[in-house]
């Protein structure tokens, strides 16, 4: 009997625990269609849970533009996520105390001083782990400029005199110069005009032109907008970029083949380099890198627009800070870097040993090859621009100016007096 009793008895811990609840890690993030960034968050967690076999790592992915509002309205209930994605120009989650501090979280040696220093609060906290980075770049397809018998300069650098020439011969042909949709995003309609503004004006006045410290109606912003219709005008974008969304806009330019150029950020590859059957572009696609063109008095014209994409930061409200602080911590391991560099090819954060990479080298010599003189400059306009002047920016310049539907004298009023308008909110 006393045999018996305990064979029952081990049989009831065998089984007590095969069916014990392990503790679940909620991970939302953004990236539902991109399997590349995926394979880093599994291996990631595969790596996590055989430090922890008592915790399960949960996944659930989202399109951006859902994940926002979720995350607003899930996290103050406490029925959020642990651990999710994060994008900067969500100011909100900051002001409103959405984000876990995480300066004694992470090794931030492994973490490159501006992705740390943009996160790091007046007092001392961080709140992000900037995953993702990325500069604007401006594809093209080889084959159509051959076909057209364009050549790209040695400095990769057309002049806008130039440039203007390239655009008149693509429309021609019957292709639209430039892929973009702004049906589901804030900034890839101004990606040329914003780096045309850059080029022109220099890194000291864009950053006064982002503080609303700069005019307008000044006359080398009013040059660069007339610029930037001449090419609207001839017919440079899809007739439909009002309703074309961003993934939609990497498939008009690498699989339907229907624009010559594709001003896009350098995560580009994230849903490029992914097998054609899955959305990615056909293997014989021959994909160019150029820069932006210069201007003649531009003092900016080798510098490139370098923006923080992707983020992960961990909820307050989580029931699991310090599991969710220890799974971020597991993507500073330098070998997840690499990993990164390799499966996305897209920019990041995370210190990497360059030597590393091992896949789609060829992207990455060509890359730096194009940006060997490059200086890059951390601003965009959905993160640079403040409050109403970024909603205001982001309507005309994201989407009616590029879609034709604006003139360039509508465009700057309105663009100034949300300007004037919020210098007068902040009493300046």
């Amino acid at each position: 009997m006393r045999k018996l009793f305990g064979i029952i008895l081990v049989m009831l811990i065998i089984i007590s625990q095969l069916f014990a609840a392990k503790v679940i890690l909620k991970v939302w993030s953004h990236w539902a269609d991109e399997e590349n960034k995926k394979a880093v968050f599994y291996e990631v967690a595969r790596r996590f849970e055989a430090k922890h076999p008592d915790v399960k790592v949960e996944f659930t992915w989202y399109q951006k533009t859902a994940l926002k509002p979720a995350l607003m309205s899930a996290i103050p209930a406490g029925t959020g996520p642990d651990v999710f994605y994060y994008d900067p120009p969500w100011t909100e989650f900051v002001t409103e105390g959405l984000l876990e501090d995480l300066s004694d979280a992470i090794d931030w040696n492994n973490v490159e001083p501006w992705a740390k220093e943009m996160w790091t609060m007046p007092d001392g906290r961080i709140l992000a782990l900037q995953l993702e980075a990325w500069s604007v770049e401006l594809y093209y397809n080889k084959d159509i400029f051959n076909q057209l018998g364009i050549t790209i300069p040695e400095n990769y650098q057309f002049t806008v005199d130039e440039f203007k020439k390239v655009v008149k011969k693509c429309v021609q042909a019957g292709y639209d110069a430039f892929s973009a949709g702004t049906a589901d995003r804030d900034y890839p309609g101004f990606f040329v005009g914003e780096m045309l503004l850059l080029h022109k004006l220099g890194k000291e006045d864009m950053e006064k032109l982002y503080d609303c410290q700069l005019s307008w109606k000044d006359p080398r912003v009013v040059e660069v907008l007339n610029y930037w219709k001449e090419l609207i005008d001839m017919g440079a974008y899809p007739k439909n970029i009002l309703g074309i969304k961003l993934g939609e806009s990497h498939r008009y330019f690498y699989q339907e083949k229907k624009a010559a150029m594709f001003p896009m950020g350098a995560f580009y590859p994230g849903r490029a380099f992914v097998p054609p059957e899955k959305g990615g572009q056909p293997k014989d696609f021959k994909l160019g890198i150029m820069l932006y063109p210069s201007w003649p008095d531009g003092k900016g014209n080798n510098w490139v627009l370098l923006s923080p994409g992707g983020a992960l930061a961990v909820s307050p409200t989580s029931k699991h800070k310090k599991l969710a602080k220890e799974f971020l911590a597991e993507f500073t391991n330098p070998e997840i870097g690499a990993l990164w560099l390799n499966k996305t090819c897209v920019p990041t954060g995370l210190k990497v040993d360059l030597s590393k990479i091992t896949e789609h080298r060829d992207y990455w010599n060509m890359y730096f090859d194009v940006h060997k003189n490059s200086k890059f400059f951390v601003g965009l306009s959905n993160i640079k621009f403040k409050g109403k002047m970024r909603e205001v920016v982001a309507q005309i310049l994201n989407s009616a100016f590029p879609a034709g539907l604006i003139s360039v004298k509508e465009a700057i009023e309105k663009l100034e007096k949300a300007r004037l308008e919020y210098l007068k909110e902040q009493g300046q």
